[in-house]
């Protein structure tokens, strides 16, 4: 009668992959023979840049309009346009380098950005339909507008709430800056040596100024004439 014992058969198995195991570890790899050789890189099947700056290119391939773009600059964007937002609030609040006031402006400057490129691509949207009647657009276009709608929605929301955290911030600690005072402009002092003399009685006076207007404007004697 035939037999079968499956424990020997494993137990020969487990042996046998011990000693490759073994062999394997021990023979010497391609680094340890030749150490100064240079290291094979594993790219593991991915591709890409490597570099900081080609990375943050790269970053905007996908980019359609950067409503929800974490890069505070875009490509059709401009530094000097940003130093300007954000010098106007700093010029507004005042703040110390490197203090809490200078992060609280710097965040409201920051969604004060974003609010005004939702606002900027929206506006494109409706010149790009030629400012059409929404019935005559395409589903397409449709969806396009209340993407960008609720995009500028959102991101006006979001500078008012950094805007009254700041509001905020300053009143409690009182850190608003006091507008300077407006020298009041004095009044002209009446000088009647400026004006022409005219001799005769009070009437007189007045009959002459309401006829030849010697008086000029201003003059406590002057009157306009009389309509007729």
């Amino acid at each position: 009668m035939f037999s079968y014992n499956g424990y020997d058969e494993f137990e020969q198995f487990l042996a046998t992959s011990k000693t490759e195991t073994a062999e394997s570890a021990a023979a010497p790899s391609d680094e340890m023979e030749n150490p100064e050789a240079p290291r094979k890189k594993r790219n593991c099947g991915r591709c890409g840049a490597t570099s900081e700056a080609g990375r943050r290119r790269s970053a905007l391939n996908a980019l359609k309009h950067g409503a929800t773009a974490k890069t505070l600059i875009l490509k059709i964007e401009s530094e000097e346009g940003w130093l300007i937002v954000l010098n106007r609030w700093k010029e507004r609040y005042q703040p110390l380098e490197n203090s809490l006031e200078a992060e609280f402006v710097l965040r409201t400057a920051q969604s004060d950005w974003v609010r005004m490129r939702c606002s900027r691509q929206y506006d494109e949207f409706i010149h790009s339909v030629n400012c059409t009647s929404p019935d005559t657009w395409t589903p397409e276009e449709i969806k396009k507008h209340d993407l960008m709608l609720r995009y500028r929605t959102s991101a006006e929301r979001s500078f008012h709430r950094e805007y009254r955290a700041l509001e905020m911030h300053y009143k409690i600690h009182n850190l608003l800056p006091k507008p300077e005072p407006k020298q009041e402009a004095e009044a002209p002092s009446k000088n009647f040596a400026d004006f022409e003399i005219v001799p005769g009685t009070h009437e007189e006076v007045a009959e002459i100024i309401r006829q030849k207007r010697t008086a000029p404007p201003g003059h406590p004697c002057y009157q306009p004439p009389a309509k007729e």
